[in-house]
C-alpha cells in the first residue's frame, strides 16, 4: 500500500445502528454512529465526512459491512464504498457481518455465537471461535485478542432452536430481542453472555479490524463486482404483499 494511503475507512448500515469509522491498522482514529432509520442515503456522506476530517487523501481501503442485512440498508453502504473506491482508485474490502460482530466480542471470550435478526422470530446466525496466533491484536482495555475463524456457515435459524448447536459456554454479539436472548439462556445448557457495547458504539470499527486482521476471510474484491448479501436471497421466501396476497 501506498505509505501516504495507509487508512481504512470501514462503513457498517446493516444494523440498527448505522457506523462509520476510520482507522490506522487496528487501531481507531474516528468513529460516529447515528440512527438512519429507513433513510440510510441520506444520512451516510455526512457521517463519512466528519469520520474523514481531513484525512481523505490517506484512505488507501474502504472496508464495508456485506450482510446478510436489509436490501435499502446494506446498497447503501456498498454503493458509497464502491463510488468512492472508483473515483479514487483504492480498494475495497467487503466483510461479513457476522464476522465482523465475531470481532466486537472481548479479546478472552473463545466461542461467539453471532445474531443477525431476520424478522419473523428468525435470525441468521453463524459460529466462530478465537484462536491464538503469533500476531494477536490488541483488544479492548489493552487485552490481547487472537485472529477469529468461522466454525460453519451463516444459517437461517428460528429462535426457538439457537440453542441447538451450543456445545459450552458462549459469547452472543449481534442484535438479539431480550425475550429471545432470555429463551436461549434458558434452553441452553450453558453459560451464554451477551454483549450490549455494540449499540452504543457501532459496528463499523469492528469492520475495520476484521479486513486489518484477517485478509483471508475479509479479502480484497473488485468494485465493480461487489455485492452485500442480503436478507431474501435466491431460495428464500419474500413476503407475499400487495395484489398477490391470499
Amino acid at each position: 500500500m501506498d505509505e501516504a494511503r495507509k487508512l481504512t475507512l470501514a462503513l457498517d448500515t446493516s444494523m440498527p445502528t448505522s457506523s462509520a469509522a476510520l482507522l490506522n491498522g487496528a487501531d481507531v482514529i474516528a468513529n460516529r454512529t447515528w440512527q438512519a432509520g429507513r433513510r440510510h442515503s441520506m444520512y451516510l456522506e455526512r457521517n463519512v465526512r466528519v469520520a474523514l476530517a481531513a484525512e481523505l487523501d490517506h484512505v488507501g481501503i474502504v472496508a464495508v459491512a456485506s450482510g446478510p442485512g436489509g436490501f435499502s440498508s446494506l446498497r447503501a453502504s456498498m454503493a458509497f464504498a464502491k463510488g468512492l473506491c472508483g473515483a479514487l482508485d483504492i480498494g475495497l474490502v467487503s466483510v461479513s457481518t457476522p464476522l465482523a460482530l465475531a470481532y466486537s466480542s472481548p479479546a478472552d471470550a473463545r466461542s461467539i455465537l453471532t445474531l443477525v435478526p431476520a424478522g419473523s422470530g428468525q435470525y441468521f446466525m453463524q459460529a466462530f471461535e478465537r484462536r491464538r496466533g503469533p500476531q494477536p491484536l490488541p483488544g479492548r482495555d489493552g487485552i490481547v485478542g487472537g485472529l477469529i475463524k468461522a466454525v460453519g456457515e451463516c444459517k437461517l435459524v428460528p429462535q426457538t432452536a439457537l440453542h441447538e448447536g451450543l456445545t459450552g459456554p458462549v459469547y452472543v454479539a449481534g442484535g438479539v430481542n431480550p425475550d429471545d436472548l432470555d429463551s436461549l439462556r434458558e434452553a441452553s445448557n450453558w453459560p451464554v453472555e451477551f454483549g450490549v457495547q455494540l449499540i452504543a458504539t457501532g459496528l463499523a470499527r469492528f469492520v475495520g479490524m476484521a479486513a486489518y486482521a484477517d485478509p483471508e476471510q475479509a479479502a480484497p474484491i473488485s468494485a465493480m463486482t461487489a455485492v452485500p448479501q442480503y436478507m431474501r436471497g435466491a431460495g428464500i421466501t419474500a413476503p407475499v404483499r400487495g395484489w398477490d396476497r391470499r
